[in-house]
């Protein structure tokens, strides 16, 4: 809303001041950064924001199978997540003297998240041998399955993060 005042004498009332005023509540805060894929069995994860505008503290909620090891009430937090956790929503939201403002949230998961688009060739010659292609490590993936199209053998690399692949005839 708006505060006015006006002064005023015998001779009349001068022009009117305005001020608009606001509530104090914190903004919704920043964005969620952080690994957020690929958490099952982590030890020390991390999740942060940039911050919320008028806050001075922050809160954290995190699913079950979620513990916050460090961080509460700032806007970073450290945390553990028990294996066998599939995935849950953190939230965050700004604090002050006048209240909690809105909520930002991240979704997490358990497993790891999307492989890196896979290098190699992408024409191979009919009987051509000892291909590479690989991916980029996966945070939180502890194994890398592959396949390979009809008439082409993994020869090394299964479970590993690059193979090796022989081509047949067609």
């Amino acid at each position: 809303g708006t505060i006015s005042v006006s002064a005023s004498n015998i001779c009349g009332t001068g022009a009117m001041r305005t001020k608009n005023i606001g509530n104090n509540i914190p903004l919704t805060p920043a964005v969620i950064t952080g690994l957020n894929s690929g958490l099952c069995g982590a030890s020390s994860a991390m999740l942060t924001t940039a911050g919320s505008i008028n806050a001075t503290s922050y809160n954290w909620n995190v699913p079950v199978g979620v513990s916050i090891i460090s961080g509460q009430g700032t806007n970073t937090i450290t945390f553990s997540v028990a294996n066998g956790f599939t995935g849950g929503i953190v939230t965050v939201n700004g604090i002050n003297g006048c209240g909690s403002g809105s909520a930002r949230s991240i979704s997490i998961l358990g497993a790891p998240g999307q492989p890196a688009p896979i290098t190699g060739p992408v024409n191979v010659c009919p009987g051509q041998a000892g291909v590479i292609y690989e991916i980029p490590t996966v945070a939180g993936a502890s194994l890398y399955t592959w396949t390979v199209p009809g008439g082409a053998t993994i020869v090394s690399g299964q479970g590993t993060k690059t193979i090796t692949v022989n081509f047949g005839a067609n």
